[in-house]
């Protein structure tokens, strides 16, 4: 089992615990983060592959994966 807990491109600052760090994580403005829920709202209504699409750009750490049935 594997977990990640922060991602390649967060940068962590040093706590006086060496096995404790704080991430600094990535800003984001609200009208950024409202514009991407419009879009994602937009996309529910349209097919599969073009809601995929959206979300994948709206979160670029996420790559959807279909599985088998």
């Amino acid at each position: 089992m594997y977990e990640e807990l922060l991602m390649d491109e967060e940068d962590t600052l040093p706590t006086d615990n060496a096995s404790i760090m704080i991430s600094t994580g990535q800003e984001i403005g609200y009208d950024e983060v409202a514009a991407k829920l419009q879009e994602l709202e937009s996309a529910l209504g349209k097919s599969d592959a073009e809601a995929i699409r959206v979300l994948e750009e709206a979160v670029p750490t996420y790559s959807f994966t279909r599985h088998g049935r």
